[in-house]
């Protein structure tokens, strides 16, 4: 992607980053859409979850703490934090179990 203007200065844009970064979303743009930029039109048809306000904190630091450490050294091991994000947004889109095992294994395969 190459930008997100907010449109307001309350927008969670931390946490739309973690979203469409997690292994749940960042397949579908690497597969569905061979572009090299992400445009707003897909992001369109891209269905965000409702988070309440504690969901969205959580994935919001989540976030910040692994934009921090890659500034900090590129080479950082955030695999912690991306599988913790993972799980985070399985819960807000209702994943089941089985339906987890299945995303996870198709993200392996690749």
């Amino acid at each position: 992607m190459n930008f997100i203007i907010p449109k307001t200065d309350s927008a969670p844009m931390y946490y739309l980053l973690g979203v469409l970064n997690s292994r749940l979303i960042n397949p579908l743009y690497a597969t569905k859409f061979l572009n090299v930029a992400i445009k707003a039109e897909y992001l369109k048809d891209t269905p965000i979850p409702r988070a309440n306000a504690s969901q969205e904190k959580q994935l919001t630091d989540l976030s910040k703490r692994i934009l921090a450490a890659k500034q900090r050294n590129s080479e950082a091991d955030t695999t912690a934090l991306e599988r913790e994000i993972d799980q985070r947004v399985y819960q807000l889109y209702g994943l089941t179990p089985e339906e987890i095992a299945s995303v996870e294994a198709s993200t392996r395969a690749k």
